[in-house]
């Protein structure tokens, strides 16, 4: 039996998701062009089927007729009111092949239908009969996001009954490639700029609540929640579970999918009961890199923290906040004086040693944390590393923007909860990706 949460890491299928996010928009603007207008652009989303995802029937004079994705046996098929079924394989192809295989299906069965080609809701859209840049599909990475959704789907419908007003369906929108459910207080809401479909979608007040399977600047999947417009004071809200946060920069609460495998989420209330006055922005991704920039992206605060909250006492966190509240135009970082193996501090200093070496750095334990620094080191929050080199990178930064760093003494050794992943293998490849990281540099630099 198929497993029923399957992991599905953004990074991994990046390339099937673009092209499968560009196909559905191929079909929901088939949508678009037959359905008469319903609220809300309710009409044109995309629902779930026992296999995958489909239009509503689309009428067609005295016919109509649907378009479905089915992502078990992986194919598209167009079944008509008297009968007629018409399918293509789903494969990896471009976009613009994919959009002449559906035109040329919807020919032969005399439902011929004009589109605005172009895609939409994505930062630098391509017109999709013209699309030759995107053309993967994965099928185990499909059937995962299938699966996911129709886990998805019952729990988001189950809260329906529970409240007596407007409600939405459980449906998928193929402009932002999300499973959605609406609730609407039957207040209109204040006009707002954006295009008319936009614009009426939020007339009036609601709240959404639903599942993305991550892009920018959450790279992960989430579940998320929304009001618009946004009451007062919604960013200040401590929602559940734990792991839930407001991202301020798309206005949500997020909760990432991975969870972390140790107390990092205990630490985290520790750190935030004993320093009221910080924010603590726990992101319980896997890779430190990618956790690193997103709890930045999220953060608002004019001085910023990122910290391994497994490896982190408050009491040391609380010592390195204080050094940067009183001196706010400096970083300062912690440096561990002690390691719990001599295996360890070999490791750590090999690694140091090489750092020093090629990028003519100063300080020592560049992959010490916590980190604080303020918002106006811009360069800063402009990280591109998403794997363990993002400390490397944050000192090398340091050290081209002059921007002067404090050291800050720690001596904790103690882990709470998990076990760490670090050994012969993970140190090996730190070694040879810094060496890699400075020939990247230098190539760049001629």
């Amino acid at each position: 039996m198929a497993e029923r949460w399957p992991e599905l890491p953004l990074a991994e299928w990046q390339d099937t998701y673009t092209t499968l996010h560009m196909w559905t928009q191929v079909v929901g603007k088939i949508a678009l062009a037959r359905m008469p207008p319903v609220n809300h652009s309710w009409g044109v989303a995309l629902q779930l089927t026992p296999r995958g995802l489909s239009t509503l029937a689309l009428p067609y004079g005295e016919r109509s007729f649907s378009v479905e994705f089915d992502f078990i046996d992986h194919h598209l098929l167009i079944r008509t009111s008297d009968g007629e079924r018409r399918g293509i394989e789903l494969r990896s192809q471009t976009v613009a092949g994919f959009y002449t295989e559906v035109m040329r299906l919807l020919d032969q069965l005399s439902l011929p239908v004009k589109i605005w080609p172009m895609a939409v809701e994505i930062p630098a859209p391509i017109r999709l009969d013209q699309d030759t840049t995107h053309h993967s599909y994965d099928r185990e990475f499909v059937g995962r996001l299938w699966r996911v959704l129709h886990a998805i789907a019952p729990v988001l419908t189950g809260t329906r009954c529970s409240f007596v007003g407007k409600c939405s369906p459980v449906h998928f929108f193929w402009g932002s490639f999300d499973l959605a459910v609406t609730r609407f207080s039957g207040r209109p809401a204040p006009p707002r700029d954006g295009p008319a479909f936009m614009r009426e979608a939020y007339s009036h007040e609601v709240i959404s609540h639903g599942f993305w399977p991550g892009g920018a600047p959450v790279l992960e999947p989430a579940f998320y929640a929304y009001a618009a417009p946004e009451p007062e004071g919604l960013k200040l809200v401590r929602p559940k579970p734990e792991a839930a946060y407001y991202h301020a920069q798309l206005g949500e609460f997020i909760l990432v999918v991975n969870g972390s495998a140790d107390a990092s989420l205990d630490t985290c209330r520790a750190m935030a009961a004993k320093n009221p006055s910080v924010l603590v922005i726990h992101t319980p991704l896997e890779g430190w890199g990618r956790a690193v920039k997103m709890g930045l992206e999220a953060s608002r605060g004019d001085i910023l923290c990122y910290t391994n909250s497994a490896r982190t006492e408050p009491r040391e966190l609380a010592l390195v906040v204080r050094h940067a509240v009183l001196d706010p135009h400096v970083v300062v970082k912690a440096t561990r004086k002690i390691r719990e193996s001599s295996r360890r501090r070999i490791g750590s200093l090999l690694y140091n040693l090489e750092c020093r070496a090629l990028f003519d750095l100063a300080g020592w334990d560049i992959n010490g944390t916590p980190k604080v620094f303020p918002r106006a080191f811009t360069r800063l929050l402009e990280l591109t590393r998403t794997d363990d080199l993002i400390d490397l990178e944050f000192a090398v930064i340091c050290r081209e923007e002059g921007y002067p760093v404090i050291e800050a003494p720690t001596f904790s050794t103690r882990r709470r909860g998990g076990r760490s992943t670090t050994n012969l293998g993970t140190a090996l490849r730190l070694y040879r990706g810094a060496f890699t990281f400075w020939r990247e540099r230098r190539r760049r630099a001629r």
